[in-house]
Formats: structure tokens, C-alpha cells, sequence
């Protein structure tokens, strides 16, 4: 799926002002990949924290990352 933000204030969104960022589960791997944030606006935010829920009918195991806009795989182990 994709994370789509954006200032939500006004129609700046028609220029181009967002942003996008891509998240990808591969099971095999028990990887999530996060993508490099594409785009930008005047308000957004940089870094931030994310956490994450990895659930499976075995287990359930939570994460916090910090997000700072470049790509990065985080493991559900």
C-alpha cells in the first residue's frame, strides 16, 4: 500500500505538493520494505515514529522504527 500526506489545508496537492511513501509485505521473508518518501511539502514532517504490529495466528510482535524518508526493511523476527 501507500502512505499518501499532504497539508490537507488547501489545494497545493494540485501542484504537486505531497507525498508518497510505499509499503511492501513479502511473506517469504517476513519483511516489510519501506520505500524512500517521494515528494514534499511545506509542512511535512521529516522523521518520524512508526509502529508497527507484525500479527501471524502464531504470534503477534510489535516494533517501533524511525522513519526518516530513506528506504529501509524492517523484520517481522
Amino acid at each position: 500500500f501507500a502512505l499518501y500526506e499532504d497539508a490537507g489545508d488547501s489545494y497545493d496537492y494540485e501542484r504537486g505538493e505531497f507525498a508518497l511513501v510505499d509499503f511492501a509485505w513479502r511473506d517469504s521473508l517476513a519483511e516489510l520494505s519501506i520505500s524512500e518518501r517521494r515528494g514534499s511539502f511545506s509542512t511535512l514532517v521529516a522523521d518520524r515514529e512508526m509502529r508497527l504490529v507484525f500479527v501471524s495466528p502464531q504470534e503477534r510482535i510489535e516494533k517501533t522504527i524511525r522513519y526518516e524518508g530513506k528506504a529501509m526493511k524492517v523484520s517481522a523476527a
